[in-house]
C-alpha cells in the first residue's frame, strides 16, 4: 500500500523530532572527554560514600539494595540484595552511609529507622540496631573508631558503641530551645561531620548548630543562618575548620571555631547559574564540588571551584535528572555523583585530574 503524500512529510517531521529529543537526553548523559571514569547503573540511588582508602565506593538504593564498586575501574566488588523490593516502599531505602576509619566496617541507616552494621572482610551483616523514634538522616563514625554517631529527623543524636552495643544520647533537640511546641517537633535539615569524627554540624530550623560529639555538648550556633541564602546542602572540611552551606542563590562559608562568616559564592551569576542541591569539599579543603540543578526537568551540572581564588574551574552536565548525593574521595582523585531519577538512575565517577586540566581561562 502506498503512503498518502501528506503523511510522508509528517512522518519525516516526527522522526526528526524524536531524533532531536534523543540527542538532547544523550547530550545530558555524555560527559566531556576524559572526565568520566565509570557509569554505575542501578534502580534509584539515595546514598553514596567512599572507603577511607578511596579504593571502594558504596551506594544504596530506594529498595534497600546495596552495591560496592572498585573506584579505579567501576568493577562490581559486592552486592547485597534487598529483602524488600517494592518500588515505592521507602522503609527499605538506604538513606545514609558511613565507612569506619579503618575501612573494615560499613554502617547504614534505612528508611525503616534501623541501623545495619556490615563487615567488609567477611561480607556479612553483623548487627542490626532496633528502630529509632524517627527516620535517620545522617550517620558518621566518631574519633573513637568503634563509636557511630546517628542523626534522626527528630533531632536526636545518639552514639552507638559497636563493641558493647551500648548507646547514649549526645544531643536531643526535642529538649532544647529548638523544639517548637506549636508544631510539636523540631525542623532538622542536613547534617555532616568532619573527617576527624569530632565536630557535627546540622541545620535546626533556620539556625546552624555545631556539636562536639565526644564531649556530648553544643559548642556554638549561627542564628538565622538561613538569611545567608538557605540551609540546604552542608559539608565540613576534613579538618573541621570550615563549613560550606548551599542555598538556592549562594554558597556561604563559616569558620567552625568562631561561627564567623568567611565569604560566599554567588551561584546565580554567569556560568554558575543553578540551585545547589549537594556539595563536597576536596580533602585539602581548597576546592569545592557543587551539584547544581537547572531547568524545569531538573537536569544536573557538576561545578568545581577553586576556593583560594573564588573561581569556577569547570562545569558540565553530569545527569539528566536530579542529584541524590555527591562525594569527593579521600585521596582527592575522584568525585562521585548519584542520581535518583526513576528509570535512569546511576552513579558516575569523575576524574579530578581531567577536570582540573579543563580549568576555565
Amino acid at each position: 500500500m502506498q503512503m498518502p503524500a501528506l503523511r510522508k512529510p509528517l512522518l519525516g517531521l516526527a522522526v526528526f523530532a524524536a531524533l532531536l529529543c534523543g540527542l538532547f537526553f544523550l547530550a545530558l548523559e555524555i560527559a566531556p572527554m576524559g572526565k568520566l571514569r565509570a557509569v554505575l547503573k542501578g534502580r534509584r540511588f539515595y546514598s553514596l560514600a567512599f572507603s577511607p582508602d578511596s579504593k571502594l565506593v558504596a551506594a544504596g538504593e530506594h529498595d534497600g539494595n546495596l552495591t560496592i564498586w572498585e573506584t579505579a575501574n567501576g568493577a562490581e566488588w559486592f552486592t547485597l540484595p534487598a529483602d524488600r523490593m517494592a518500588d515505592f516502599d521507602f522503609s527499605a531505602a538506604i538513606v545514609a552511609f558511613a565507612f569506619s576509619p579503618d575501612g573494615t566496617t560499613l554502617a547504614w541507616g534505612e528508611g525503616d529507622r534501623t541501623v545495619t552494621i556490615f563487615d567488609l572482610q567477611t561480607k556479612q551483616v553483623t548487627k542490626r540496631f532496633p528502630p529509632y523514634e524517627t527516620r535517620i538522616v545522617g550517620l558518621s563514625f566518631t574519633s573513637k573508631p568503634t563509636v557511630l554517631a546517628t542523626v534522626t529527623r527528630g533531632g536526636l543524636i545518639r552514639l552507638l558503641d559497636l563493641d558493647t552495643d551500648e548507646s547514649w544520647v549526645a544531643f536531643d533537640a526535642m529538649k532544647s530551645r529548638y523544639y517548637n511546641p506549636i508544631v510539636g517537633s523540631v525542623v532538622i535539615g542536613r547534617a555532616c561531620m568532619d573527617a576527624r569524627g569530632k565536630t557535627l554540624a546540622l541545620g535546626l530550623g533556620g539556625d546552624l548548630v555545631f556539636l562536639d560529639v565526644s564531649q556530648r555538648r553544643q559548642e556554638r550556633e549561627i542564628a538565622h543562618a538561613e538569611s545567608w541564602g538557605g540551609l540546604g546542602a552542608l559539608d565540613l572540611s576534613a579538618d573541621g575548620n570550615k563549613l560550606a552551606v548551599g542555598g538556592p542563590d549562594v554558597v556561604s562559608f563559616f569558620d567552625s571555631g568562631t561561627g564567623g562568616q568567611l565569604g560566599t559564592i554567588p551561584v546565580k551569576q554567569g556560568a554558575a547559574e543553578g540551585c545547589v542541591r549537594y556539595l563536597a569539599f576536596s580533602p585539602d579543603g581548597r576546592m569545592l564540588a557543587l551539584g547544581l540543578t537547572r531547568g524545569e526537568h531538573l537536569a544536573s551540572d557538576l561545578s568545581v571551584w577553586d576556593l583560594d581564588e573564588k573561581l569556577e574551574i569547570s562545569r558540565f552536565a553530569c545527569h539528566a535528572g536530579p542529584l541524590s548525593q555527591i562525594a569527593w574521595s579521600p585521596d582527592g582523585k575522584t568525585i562521585a555523583t548519584a542520581s535518583d531519577e526513576l528509570g535512569r538512575s546511576s552513579v558516575k565517577l569523575w576524574n579530578v585530574a581531567s577536570i582540573l586540566k579543563s580549568r576555565r581561562k
